[in-house]
């Protein structure tokens, strides 16, 4: 396998860098107020990556959606306000969640979850339950997951545990 290198063209040439960072479950548990203070001098148009959710399925903002469940783990309100806050300083917003790895949905609905031949649902190693992505509940789920954030003021989302599991 042969890798080739170019220069970048012309056009791309005097391109403001862009800068990022990533809020992951850690840093939001160990309080919003910390993550709030180290976030509130970003630049507009720094790229910030926020967890939303966990892989147990449990929203870390106040959802709207029927049935949502809400994290007892991270402050949802304060989470809602530095979202707003991050979208005011001119934040390029990015949601980060899981999309087939989701307890709460799996046993909200138990039809939509990976099953046994028992019938039970199929957890990974970390007793997580996953989502049939054949499911139209669950498609229609995460279809309603994405418009909700963009509503929100989310620019992207990014999908993790975007797989069937494979054990």
């Amino acid at each position: 396998m042969e890798i080739l290198f170019q220069d970048a063209p012309q056009e791309a040439q005097g391109l403001e860098p862009f800068s990022g960072v990533y809020v992951d479950t850690a840093l939001l548990e160990a309080g919003l107020d910390q993550a709030a203070e180290k976030l509130s001098t970003l630049e507009p148009g720094t790229a910030v990556l926020l967890d939303v959710k966990s892989k147990s399925g449990h929203f870390y903002y106040t959802s709207r959606m029927q049935g949502a469940s809400q994290s007892d783990t991270i402050h949802c309100a304060a989470m809602d306000s530095l979202l707003q806050t991050l979208k005011q300083q001119g934040c390029y917003l990015i949601a980060r969640l899981p999309a087939f790895r989701d307890s709460a949905f799996a046993e909200a609905n138990p039809d939509s979850g990976l099953s046994l031949s028992s019938g039970a649902l199929w957890a990974d190693d970390e007793q997580c339950y996953w989502l049939d992505p054949a499911s139209q509940a669950v498609t229609a789920n995460l279809i309603q997951i994405c418009r909700e954030l963009q509503e929100r003021g989310f620019d992207e989302v990014v999908w993790t545990d975007f797989r069937i599991p494979d054990s």
